[in-house]
């Protein structure tokens, strides 16, 4: 007797749904890049890679969008035969993907004006006018063509649904206790893959607009996504609001972000002769624990003896993170764009934008760029972000040939893994800008076994680690003194962010956020040009362009450390409050008014708030404050930062 097969109709016709759905996000694509590839400068090879790659990113958002056809097609029942039941399907399916097409095609139009995809913050323009009920129809009359394809689609859609449907469905179900059992199983099995597919495969963290930068060009990350994807991403993420503080003239004077970083530097010029820069990024590296900023301090012992001796012949800086996180601190670091907002910018509804970075910078002037971090590829999206920054080459623990050396928790040891940086980095060819992000100083705050009883532990558990990273840092400057690049390069050693405090000095919105700032260069003694006015991480990318002479306009929101000529400053936020840091005092802004004014010389534990005091010192401080969040919230909502 031969055996009945199992009923696929319904799963195969799912299955053409979404392929149908694809390829048409696969013509939007195409034709956005087609009217639009003067902005994107691609070569064609570039520019298919682009348009295949965006096949992973349609697919997700395709998935998400028709979970509901999916499930009415595949959960069975007996109405499923009923006309009207498959009609709802229909135009369920028909209008969803119409209204989806319908955002690529307006991007097609609307993405020279922005430089970006779309995202949720339009619901926002829309809610409070905008205008757009007299643009619409001025776009209609000048792209009337845009629509005359998208509606030619969208027929197409609905005729290729009945072909399908009258090919595919065209016997009734004959329902049984084995034909549920199998419809049912189909249904889980169309389910487990749809949630691979929404997560865009089966890799550690699912797909965001920022990993578009693996799969293209710097600059042709709006080819790789759609724009239905960019917006379901952003929904219920902070947007930024516009803060018209000044007018347009008021506010450049106070505060620009687009800058010539001018030669006024104090340090004596020698012939730029392509220096290398070793970025050595240490998690969690407070201030708090180097001994070489605490010397004043009764019965402070540091842990850090190595970096206290370097500190001695280099180029310090009082400095101050831009964030408490990881993901907050690598992009300020490497492309100056500090956290004003709740939301990283790393996962923030504008990680697709274009920005300027020092590895971009670098590479046009034929730097070999390369980032190095012991952890799981993926974690925080740093490998995608680095990619969208301009960064060559991305080492992760993947890379790192030596599994043993794992520690169970975050990734590879550091003091093998600066050796492995150091190998890597001596092939190379010069000139280089390599960035290692260490990160043995984490909870749970261990050291290797060989190592137990080595280091002081100190009054916070992570004080012996930070002794771990600066005896591991310590042994590769010894085995990297002996390479052939080392007297050609200059050494910059930062944090991340800091760790948590046990000083009163540090234990405030003061100290939080004091870091190192070490710049050592070992054919000079640069220890004479120090000085105690404050810092941020978001002005290493200027300082280091100027320390290389490079003297062209770049947008950047932090300042040249080595200009005399320059006001210097430190920005933070936490939630509510902006604070705004100079060399005397520390100003906290709610978004309306300042709240809090501490003199930081004469109290570093913030603990009077002299409000009522220094009026016009208030007031020069809080024009700045809000200068910078004006430059900032418009520079992210319009994609201004290049």
């Amino acid at each position: 007797m031969r055996r009945s097969q199992p009923d696929l109709r319904y799963f195969t016709f799912t299955a053409l749904l979404i392929v149908v759905a694809e390829v048409l996000f696969f013509i939007s694509r195409w034709l956005f890049y087609l009217f639009n590839r003067t902005l994107f400068n691609l070569t064609f090879w570039e520019a298919i890679k682009a348009l295949f790659a965006g096949i992973r990113f349609d697919l997700s958002a395709i998935l998400y969008l028709n979970i509901l056809v999916i499930l009415l097609l595949l959960i069975p029942h007996k109405k499923r035969n009923s006309p009207i039941y498959r009609n709802i399907i229909k135009w369920i399916f028909i209008s969803i993907n119409s209204i989806a097409l319908l955002s690529n095609f307006a991007d097609i139009v609307y993405y020279r004006f922005t430089l970006k995809r779309t995202t949720s913050d339009i619901f926002s323009f829309l809610s409070v006018g905008g205008d757009f009920d007299k643009l619409i129809p001025l776009f209609l009359k000048d792209f009337w063509y845009i629509a005359i394809i998208w509606v030619l689609l969208v027929y197409s859609l609905i005729k290729i649904f009945n072909f399908i449907e009258v090919k595919v469905l065209i016997k009734h179900d004959n329902y049984n206790t084995s034909s549920y059992i199998i419809q049912g199983l189909i249904l889980i099995f169309t389910l487990g893959m749809s949630i691979v597919g929404m997560r865009g495969g089966f890799q550690l963290r699912p797909i965001n607009m920022i990993t578009a930068g693996n799969y293209a060009q710097e600059n042709a990350n709006a080819i790789v996504l759609n724009t239905p994807f960019t917006i379901m991403q952003t929904i219920g993420k902070e947007e930024l609001v516009l803060t018209p503080y000044f007018n347009e003239q008021q506010l450049t004077t106070i505060y620009n972000p687009y800058t010539q970083i001018l030669n006024n530097n104090k340090i004596p010029k020698e012939q730029c002769n392509k220096k290398n820069i070793v970025l050595i990024i240490v998690e969690s590296l407070s201030m708090e624990h180097i001994g070489f900023y605490n010397k004043g301090i009764a019965n402070y012992h540091g842990f850090t003896p190595f970096i206290d001796s370097l500190a001695q012949k280099s180029l310090t800086f009082q400095a101050f993170s831009n964030g408490k996180k990881s993901i907050e601190g690598i992009p300020a670091i490497l492309s100056g764009i500090p956290t004003l907002m709740n939301t990283p910018f790393i996962s923030s509804a504008y990680s697709g934008n274009s920005f300027t970075s020092l590895p971009k910078i670098l590479n046009k002037e034929g730097y070999l760029t390369a980032f190095f971090h012991g952890g799981t590829n993926g974690t925080m999206s740093f490998d995608s972000y680095c990619k969208t920054a301009g960064v060559k080459q991305y080492f992760g623990k993947t890379e790192y040939p030596q599994k043993s050396d794992d520690d169970g928790s975050w990734g590879i040891w550091d003091e093998p893994y600066l050796q492995y940086f150091q190998r890597e980095i001596s092939s190379f060819k010069e000139p280089f800008f390599a960035t290692v992000f260490t990160l043995s100083s984490h909870h749970p705050f261990k050291v290797p076994q060989k190592y137990q009883g080595k280091f002081p532990k100190g009054k916070l558990p992570i004080q012996e680690t930070i002794a771990y990273a600066d005896y591991s840092i310590a042994h590769f400057f010894a085995t990297a003194s002996h390479s052939r690049w080392f007297t050609n390069t200059l050494f910059v050693i930062t944090a991340d962010h800091t760790s948590e405090a046990i000083m009163p000095e540090y234990n405030n919105d003061y100290g939080l956020y004091r870091i190192p700032i070490i710049i050592y260069d070992p054919t000079r003694n640069l220890s004479q040009y120090s000085d105690q006015k404050p810092a941020q991480q978001i002005d290493l990318m200027p300082t280091l362009l100027s320390y290389l002479n490079y003297q062209k306009p770049v947008f950047c929101f932090g300042v040249n450390l080595l200009d005399t000529t320059l006001e210097r400053f430190a920005i933070n936020y936490k939630q509510p409050d902006y604070q705004i840091i100079n060399s005397q005092y520390l100003l906290k802004f709610n978004g309306e008014r300042t709240t809090a004014i501490y003199n930081i010389l004469e109290d570093k534990t913030l603990s009077k708030n002299m409000i009522s005091l220094y009026p016009e010192d208030k007031r020069k401080l809080e024009m700045r404050l809000k200068a910078f969040i004006q430059q900032y919230n418009h520079a992210l909502i319009y994609n201004k930062m290049q």
